[in-house]
């Protein structure tokens, strides 16, 4: 003789937005966008100063662009990246693997500019507005 299946119960659900089984599937993003921008002046001097730009996602920073401009200076160097000056600022870009870093979630860009230091401004981060905190 067959027993009957014993009773199942029923799925469950989780409160909230998504529910564990699929909370893998989302993207992770970092509060106001893809990746966190900092800027820190790092030195001055009467005719300039260095600084260093901070890119730090939760997803591997492999190819992306930082759009900025710096008004009251001109950008002299910049290491950490590659640049193309354009006008009053720029846009720095990942410099590719063997010849730049390996790819990872934290990026650094030294800049070495003559003028008055102070926060970049028109920040885009991969063609998405940001800003420099």
């Amino acid at each position: 003789p067959r027993r009957p299946a014993a009773p199942q119960a029923a799925p469950t659900t989780a409160k909230g937005p998504a529910s564990p089984a699929h909370a893998w599937s989302r993207k992770p993003q970092l509060p106001g966008g893809p990746a966190d921008v900092q800027y820190q002046t790092l030195r001055r001097w009467p005719s300039g100063f260095t600084g260093l730009i901070t890119i730090m996602s939760r997803a591997t920073l492999s190819d992306w662009r930082l759009a900025f401009r710096y008004p009251g200076a001109h950008i002299d160097s910049v290491a950490g990246a590659k640049w193309n000056a354009r006008g009053d600022g720029g846009v720095a870009s990942a410099v590719p693997w063997p010849w730049g870093r390996p790819p990872g979630s934290v990026v650094r860009i030294m800049i070495v500019a003559n003028g008055t230091p102070g926060q970049p401004t028109a920040c885009r981060f991969d063609a998405a507005p940001c800003s420099f905190g």
